[in-house]
């Protein structure tokens, strides 16, 4: 029994009628024709209650809650909001004695490289002349950090250079010992890798996105396991698995294990939520024939497929966050038990940062305006510029435009932890 209404779920048959029992959108606004939920119709239904906040809804029908103190033009001075008077008063950003902000963070000053000394062997000393916003040269220190020279020779014991403090055990997430396997008897020193099962290629593809792609273990079925950096509060509670969803269709969002498991229907058109095969059974009024299994995202359950099944992956939502780090193991079924391989890192772009430069300018606004207007040959990939809402809505548009402007004037990635 299915009602065809995307508003409703735990559709029950009554008197011949279908109909549901559960809003799918809990206390949040339904839209049936665009099937999804929003927060917000007008600027009234996000006010948070803060004074020094605007309270704004966005094109996306989403609120945003903004500062209403602009950004300072110098990084190393914050405005802060007083809620009695609404007054935007600038605070410097505190630094210890004898160090300087730069850029937003407190750095040692120096004189020449011999100030810089961190007596630290896996770092790269130097006193670099910088120019702050306010104008005034200074020269601060920098320790360029190298793993390689804390290199152990051994997979199964290994080791990274860690600023200020030197050469660390690695994967402290997984082991005290340097270990990489979650199976540490299961390290194979000698084929470096653990129990057969190879780690899978993971790097950042926007602020809101991993790129992963397991290695090639032929007919094996292999799931892909996102695990929060333990060190970060913000994610931490996340283990999940990358999960192979329906787009469009009846199932829309559903886990699917083939193009089978999601019933197609018409999207839009005079035929909209009508069963289809093809586009020209929609296309009376503009409709599209949607329903497959191309779809990526995270929940509980792993979803088990062959490398060649997956290729390369690009999965995004609300667990994955701008400039966060995230371990991604492969768990390969081998039929006679699963085997977790180590881990690779893949971090993604600070917020803002479409293009992947590290640095947050108009570039970036230039970019996600091409990407929103699918411009021909773009180098900056969808990925980088699809950014909001905070649970990702896979259309590039307005709203992306106006919170990588928003980045751009200094505003900070406005949605909450997935931690409690």
């Amino acid at each position: 029994c299915d009602d065809g209404n995307f508003c409703t779920s735990a559709d029950t048959c009554a008197n011949g009628i279908c109909a549901g029992a559960v809003a799918t959108c809990g206390d949040d606004i339904c839209d049936p024709v665009g099937m999804r939920c929003l927060g917000c119709l007008n600027n009234v239904d996000c006010d948070d209650g803060n004074p020094c906040t605007d309270n704004v809804c966005d094109a996306s029908l989403l609120c945003r809650n903004p500062s209403i103190c602009p950004t300072h033009a110098d990084p190393c001075i914050i405005n802060t909001c007083d809620p009695g008077t609404l007054s935007c008063n600038p605070i410097p950003v505190p630094c210890a004695a004898g160090d300087e902000c730069f850029a937003g963070e407190c750095f040692t000053t120096c004189q020449t490289v011999l100030d810089c000394d961190d007596s630290i062997g896996c770092t790269t000393d130097t006193c670099e002349l910088v120019l702050p916003a306010d104008g005034q040269p200074i020269e601060i220190c920098l320790h360029a950090t190298d793993d390689t020279l804390c290199e152990t020779g051994l997979f199964c014991s290994q080791q990274r250079c860690e600023e200020g403090v030197g050469c660390v055990l690695d994967y402290e997430c997984i082991s005290q010992t340097g270990n990489p396997c979650p199976d540490q008897a299961g390290c194979d020193e000698l084929a470096d890798n653990c129990g057969g099962c190879l780690a899978p290629i993971v790097d950042g593809i926007g602020p809101r996105y991993l790129s992963i792609a397991p290695q090639d273990q032929g007919a094996t079925p292999v799931a892909m396991l996102v695990i929060g950096e333990c060190g970060d509060t913000d994610v931490a509670c996340l283990s999940s698995y990358v999960q192979s969803i329906c787009v469009g269709g009846n199932n829309a969002g559903l886990t699917c294990q083939t193009d089978a498991n999601c019933p197609k229907l018409c999207e839009l058109g005079v035929n909209h939520l009508q069963a289809c095969s093809f586009d020209v059974d929609c296309s009376e009024g503009g409709g599209r024939c949607l329903g497959s299994c191309s779809g990526f995202g995270i929940g509980p359950v792993p979803s088990f497929h062959p490398a060649s099944f997956w290729g390369e992956i690009r999965v995004g939502g609300i667990e994955i966050r701008p400039a966060t780090s995230y371990e991604v193991h492969a768990v390969c079924d081998f039929g006679i038990g699963q085997v977790m391989s180590a881990a690779n890192v893949g971090t993604t772009y600070k917020w803002g940062d479409a293009d992947g430069d590290s640095l947050v300018n108009v570039s970036d606004i230039v970019a996600v305006v091409d990407i929103v207007k699918q411009v021909a040959n773009l180098t900056t990939p969808f990925e980088g510029g699809n950014m909001w809402p905070c649970d990702l809505d896979t259309r590039a548009n307005v709203s992306d435009i106006t919170v990588v402007v928003d980045a751009v004037k200094g505003a900070q990635y406005p949605c909450s932890s997935i931690c409690p």
